[in-house]
């Protein structure tokens, strides 16, 4: 029997051949017929409507195959029942709509925001940006049905399709307006606030500037910016939002992103916390969360409306996390419409984090003893290797976590520090090993105080815990944490670095909320290197920059091409170090996966001898290079002058065409 997909496939082609062709009309032609029997909307814009017939295009055929398309579907997908799953993950995501620049949020990404900010019955809920309804709408847990749904769209076609996804949900009390959201709060939705907000604003939308500067205060017209204002503005108090944002959201200098990031984490004079929000996480998503629909890096903040106390001084406490595993496979082509993710993972891990920090089991380690400084918090989810949260308690913070690799019979492990005002004990550190298949244990193998005022310090206690005299046999370790960030807590899920960091709010750091300043990875620490080896880099460097400046200081002399070897051979130049010729490759540094997509072209080209060693950026796929990386990493080659572009000549208009194709630097290629 076909699957969903196959038989949706089969309805395209049926309007196609008739000559229609908007996606809108075909879907909004579905939805007509998947919500037959409902109460239609007063709101003639939420009214559906289907096709007329037309040519040979039989309805009654396209109600047979939409028919089949529901029996098809995994029931277990949605506890509203196959018609709604149907709509919410294969209807609602055809590829069209994406080529237009829009698509609906993930389905498993729009489940975990929702659980993030603990959906119950009585809380009201809105999303000012709600598209096609995917944050409104519960698939799992008929508790976290709110009593009451607001959604609200620009756009009367994705409105349209939100009232059919909350009707097929069962939500048939939920109102959807269309409307610009900014008016909406200003007429409808006046003086009101809402005890739970969900929010995947559009990115790099523009909204009408002199409204946003009645409604909410804002000068700028960056859609992003406003809406994630507006969310601030009508939040309840000790209500939760969560919010999808863009890069530009965390760092940006523009003075709406740097507002925001004022709200969130506003302090006075002394470092402490001074707003009405609390900004609970920043939860950097894995780079292939919104894939095959987006590859642009997401993030989500959990916010809490919570004003600070004027008369106590508070440091708030705000998780930065970095999760590698949302449930699927890796891969620009995932499915992630006819399964449901893989749980528990690590989006899992961050929710159970959150949920375990600041609140003790009768199994949780207080160390030491006497006057604990720190609670180890073991976090064991069936199927997946265990976890650990390290909170620091009794004025304390975590100073300092070092990774240590394995050295002979010493297992490898994470050495972690904790450090309190004037405690006379001095520096307390704990040591969490790392079993050889990376994952870490649950028991400290090393745990007391210590004096640690500096880096030399700690080199002496390295020797000591790897049982060495000389400094020179300690393994070269990296740095994950240092004392700024003042962290309270951090998670650790295996070996290759941190999950998590709560930092206090004087360890914020000022106009930057990208977890990736936070939480460090062991894959992006560079490892020391010897000195001469270091030297001869610079040397390399060094004279590949006096070539440059002598080639600009001189003119371009090349010789008649008569007189060329063709095709020309690859440019050489010396290794410093060995004083041998060698074909001239990228002198800056690059990272290892930038370095393997160097070793990709320089293969293909190798292989492409007949085509004079052309390539493309096809030919990176083809071998296994991700798109947007491979894209990147030739845009830096062609940047850096290790690989040239190939244009032809237009014969009439003499003007120069860029082709897809590059190839890599020849001898024809040098200044002299």
């Amino acid at each position: 029997m076909p699957d969903a997909r196959e038989l949706l496939s089969r309805i395209w082609a049926r309007f196609h051949n008739e000559g229609v062709a908007n996606e809108d009309l075909i879907i909004e032609h579905l939805a007509a017929l998947l919500t037959e029997g409902y109460e239609q909307p007063i709101d003639i814009d939420l009214q559906l409507k289907t096709q007329t017939a037309r040519g040979n295009l039989n309805l009654d055929e396209i109600k047979q195959l939409l028919d089949e398309s529901v029996d098809a579907v995994d029931e277990t997908l949605d506890i509203a029942g196959k018609k709604a799953a149907l709509f919410d993950r294969y209807i609602l995501f055809r590829s069209q709509q994406i080529r237009n620049g829009y698509y609906p949020t993930p389905r498993h990404i729009a489940q975990y925001m929702r659980r993030l900010v603990q959906l119950e019955k009585e809380h009201t809920l809105v999303d000012f940006a709600c598209g096609s309804g995917g944050l409104l709408v519960e698939r799992i847990d008929p508790e976290r049905r709110p009593k009451e749904i607001i959604g609200i769209d620009i756009s009367p076609d994705r409105a349209k399709l939100a009232w059919a996804n909350t009707r097929l949900h069962g939500e048939t009390s939920a109102t959807i307006i269309v409307k610009d959201a900014l008016r909406t709060a200003k007429e409808e939705l006046r003086d009101r606030t809402f005890a739970r907000i969900l929010m995947n604003p559009p990115f790099g939308g523009s909204i009408n500037a002199q409204l946003a500067r009645e409604v909410v205060g804002e000068t700028t017209s960056d859609s992003t910016v406003i809406l994630t204002a507006l969310a601030l503005q009508t939040l309840a108090p000790e209500g939760y939002a969560a919010i999808l944002v863009p890069n530009g959201i965390l760092f940006s200098g523009a003075s709406g992103a740097t507002r925001i990031r004022d709200l969130l984490t506003g302090q006075d004079k002394d470092g402490n916390f001074h707003g009405n929000f609390d900004l609970k996480a920043v939860i950097s998503l894995p780079p292939d969360a919104l894939k095959p629909f987006s590859a642009i890096p997401t993030h989500i903040l959990l916010i809490q409306k919570s004003k600070a106390d004027e008369e106590t001084p508070q440091q708030n406490i705000t998780w930065f996390f970095r999760p590698t595993d949302d449930g699927y496979k890796e891969s620009n082509r995932r499915d992630v419409l006819n399964t449901r993710p893989k749980e528990p993972n690590e989006l899992t891990l961050v929710e159970y984090a959150l949920q375990r920090f600041n609140n003790e089991q009768v199994d949780d380690l207080h160390l030491p003893e006497d006057n604990p400084l720190l609670i180890l918090k073991n976090i064991t989810l069936e199927s997946m290797p265990p976890a650990i949260l390290i909170e620091a308690i009794n004025g304390a913070v975590v100073s300092h976590v070092t990774y240590c690799p394995r050295r002979e019979t010493v297992p490898g492990f994470f050495l972690i520090e904790f450090t309190r005002q004037n405690d006379e004990r001095g520096t307390y550190y704990i040591q969490i090993p790392i079993a050889q298949n990376g994952t870490i244990q649950l028991q400290p193998m090393g745990k007391r105080f210590t004096s640690l005022k500096d880096a030399k310090d700690r080199q002496e206690l390295l020797k000591t815990l790897y049982n060495v005299q000389s400094d020179k046999d300690v393994p070269l370790t990296g740095t994950l944490l240092d004392q700024e960030r003042y962290a309270r807590a951090i998670t650790i899920t295996n070996g290759n670095g941190l999950l998590g960091v709560a930092a206090s709010t004087r360890g914020i750091i000022p106009g930057n909320l990208q977890p990736v300043q936070y939480v460090k990875a062991l894959s992006e620490m560079r490892e020391s290197e010897a000195p001469a080896i270091l030297l001869g880099r610079v040397r390399r460097k060094q004279a590949a920059f006096l070539q440059q400046v002598d080639g600009l200081l001189g003119r371009l002399d090349l010789p008649p091409i008569t007189r060329t070897d063709l095709p020309s051979p690859l440019a050489q130049e010396k290794d410093p170090l060995t004083d041998q010729e060698q074909a001239i490759a990228p002198f800056v540094d690059i990272s290892s996966k930038q370095f393997e997509v160097w070793i990709s072209l320089c293969k293909i080209s190798e292989q492409h001898n007949d085509k004079n060693g052309l390539f493309s950026l096809k030919d990176l796929i083809a071998n296994g290079i991700e798109e947007e990386r491979a894209r990147l990493t030739l845009e830096l080659f062609e940047w850096i002058g290790v690989i040239i572009p190939v244009t032809i000549v237009d014969p009439i208009k003499r003007e120069s065409i860029k082709t897809s194709l590059f190839r890599r630097v020849t001898k024809r290629d040098l200044w002299k």
